[in-house]
């Protein structure tokens, strides 16, 4: 007879299963916490995209600079380089650089042309004026053995020293401050079957439906400069999306409105919306300015970063962002023009991969 001792009860015991609650339970453990990584992959994503767009900006905006200052510019008084132009350009009676400081965009000719879509004019004569095509604005460029390009960039220019009321050849008045903005092209941007995104955004000779802009923006009555994010050219019926240009808008300091008015140059308010968007809804625009990771440029060529909205709870009024870092001592704001003040911003209804602004000096 064999008697069972404590290492045979011990055998049967390590032999049991697990109950199907138990198996359920785990099963939920681990659902709850697949769940929650699959809700910070996302964020890490984007994060990722955000850093890898910070560092790809950083170049593309240092490789625009040698763009412009590379090129060769063809006009009636002959070929000059990029200093020599905009010297001209900055002691010409034109409104291309006012006496007031403010920025002119470089604004894209969105007319289908020999010279590509959406070139970037430098200068007010539609004729004359030298142009970057859209293709050159590319990052990578087309040959660089890339099937897509990342980025885009445009341009603003403005006279450093205003004019005063003596000879236009005076010390500094014809130096020119230049500002880049980079951006990503639009994430939903596919190009129509059989047509490669480069040729679908640069060859004009395609059709509407097969033609994309990098960056696309609404022109609706409703929704002037909303962003497409998908590149279309041709919108549904009713809706036209053109090019996504730079924005400028009017600023002022904000003010605590109770108690003693105390400026606040952390925070500017938007008052207008100039330029091609100039109609669009403030409250939307106030929106596009204050998105994460916006960067904006004033009208002495200070960048600053946007953090965020202020609450319109806080006293200061509506429309009103917090930016970084503060306004400089001594600055005071007005919107008439006045180019001792600042007034005026630029932006982009995309949120910038990079800002770049530089200062030539013929």
């Amino acid at each position: 007879m064999r008697l069972q001792g404590n290492g045979d009860k011990a055998m049967k015991g390590a032999a049991r299963g697990f109950t199907l609650v138990e198996i359920l339970f785990a099963v939920l453990v681990l659902a709850i916490a697949l769940l929650g990584l699959g809700a910070f992959f996302p964020t890490v994503i984007r994060t990722q995209q955000v850093a890898q767009d910070a560092t790809l900006g950083v170049v593309a905006a240092q490789s625009a600079e040698a763009v412009l200052r590379g090129r060769v510019y063809r006009t009636p008084t002959g070929a000059l380089g990029f200093e020599e132009y905009l010297g001209v350009a900055a002691r010409a009676q034109s409104s291309f650089l006012p006496d007031d400081s403010s920025w002119v965009l470089g604004v894209p000719d969105t007319d289908i042309g020999p010279d590509g879509t959406a070139a970037l004019i430098i200068g007010n004569d539609p004729i004359l004026s030298p142009r970057i095509s859209l293709g050159d604005r590319l990052y990578p460029l087309d040959d660089a053995g890339v099937s897509e390009p990342k980025l885009v960039w445009d341009a603003a220019f403005r006279r450093l020293v205003p004019r005063g009321t003596g000879t236009l050849d005076a010390a500094g008045s014809d130096a020119v401050q230049v500002a880049i903005f980079v951006r990503r092209v639009d994430p939903r941007l596919r190009a129509p079957q059989g047509v490669p995104i480069f040729r679908a955004i640069q060859d004009a000779s395609l059709t509407a439906a097969q033609r994309r802009w990098p960056v696309s923006a609404s022109l609706t009555a409703g929704s002037l400069g909303e962003p497409s994010l998908d590149g279309r050219v041709a919108g549904e019926e009713g809706t036209n999306l053109v090019y996504s240009q730079i924005m400028p808008v009017e600023v002022e300091f904000a003010e605590y409105q109770a108690g003693p008015r105390v400026v606040r140059r952390d925070l500017l308010r938007l008052t207008r919306v100039q330029g091609t968007f100039q109609g669009m809804n403030l409250k939307r625009a106030f929106e596009l300015m204050s998105q994460p990771g916006q960067q904006i440029v004033d009208n002495f060529g200070n960048i600053y970063s946007v953090l965020g909205p202020e609450p319109e709870g806080s006293g200061v009024g509506a429309n009103t962002v917090r930016i970084s870092p503060p306004v400089p001592e001594g600055v005071r704001t007005t919107v008439n023009g006045n180019p001792a003040t600042l007034y005026q911003v630029l932006m982009t209804p995309q949120a910038p991969a990079a800002v770049r602004v530089f200062t030539v000096k013929p």
